[in-house]
């Protein structure tokens, strides 16, 4: 990343607003990693994507994010900071570029997701799922775990083992509102599985990922999916002002359609 990209990302920073944003002296009380198996065929390792995430909460917040975007975006931050402070940076040895910006955090009963179309993070508030319990059982990392199913307002049908045991509404992205901590998810189409690795407790201070500027949609879920959609279709459209084009780097055509690199996905294949 060059200088003037620095520079931007910075100039960035200082216009950032946020929509939800946890009280710094909150602490958790429980630290959940979740690993997250996806793709066309989540059964074959060797189709499948991965992705670690942690879940922070204590009884009334939490926030749920991929480590390596904290670490990267908090690295921009405090570069950030350096340079108002000062007028000048060293950047030293910059982390690694998150491959998983989404995140999620939980203030009482509202809950606001951050969630990547290209460049941009959007931000919006979810509407709460409403759960079917369905009264199976079984035993996972020697929980005692009842099997729930939901539909969200997009369509998409998930099913949760969740356990009682640890009795908090709490689970990994928007999978929340159950009486107990969700261990394992997958979807309808089993091209998504999320499973609980490591519970454990902890006292770490819950913060939001600090993006360096956030797109605020409140309460407009639909303008989010309609972004994504028109990016879906035409990546590009986010460059057109630049006159940037994306292009294939095996075939050499322009990118138009993000689809086409994996047509087994579609839309009932999102953590919406």
């Amino acid at each position: 990343m060059n200088i003037r990209k620095i520079l931007i990302v910075f100039t960035a920073l200082f216009q950032n607003f946020v929509v939800a944003q946890i009280n710094e002296n909150q602490k958790a009380f429980s630290k959940i990693t979740y690993q997250i198996r996806y793709g066309s065929d989540t059964i074959k390792d060797e189709k499948v994507d991965w992705a670690d995430y942690v879940l922070l909460f204590n009884d009334k917040n939490s926030v749920f994010y991929s480590e390596e975007a904290f670490n990267f975006y908090g690295f921009i931050d405090k570069k950030a900071i350096e340079m108002k402070n000062s007028g000048g940076v060293n950047l030293g040895v910059m982390p690694k570029a998150p491959r998983h910006k989404t995140a999620l955090t939980k203030m009482g009963d509202l809950l606001y997701a951050y969630m990547p179309i290209g460049r941009n993070i959007f931000s919006y508030k979810e509407p709460p799922l409403k759960w079917e319990v369905l009264g199976e059982n079984k035993k996972i990392k020697n929980y005692d775990c009842i099997l729930a199913k939901t539909t969200t307002d997009t369509d998409n049908v998930f099913y949760a083992w969740f356990t009682p045991q640890i009795s908090v509404p709490e689970g990994p992205f928007r999978f929340k509102g159950l009486p107990g901590l969700v261990i394992e998810i997958y979807n309808e189409r089993k091209t998504i599985k999320i499973f609980a690795n490591e519970i454990e407790k902890s006292s770490t201070q819950m913060v939001n990922i600090k993006f360096p500027k956030v797109v605020a949609l409140e309460d407009r879920k639909d303008k989010f999916l309609k972004a994504r959609e028109q990016f879906i279709l035409n990546p590009n459209q986010q460059y057109d002002d630049a006159n940037i084009k994306i292009y294939d780097t095996n075939t050499g055509k322009e990118l138009k359609s993000k689809l086409k690199t994996n047509p087994n996905l579609t839309s009932k294949d999102l953590l919406d």
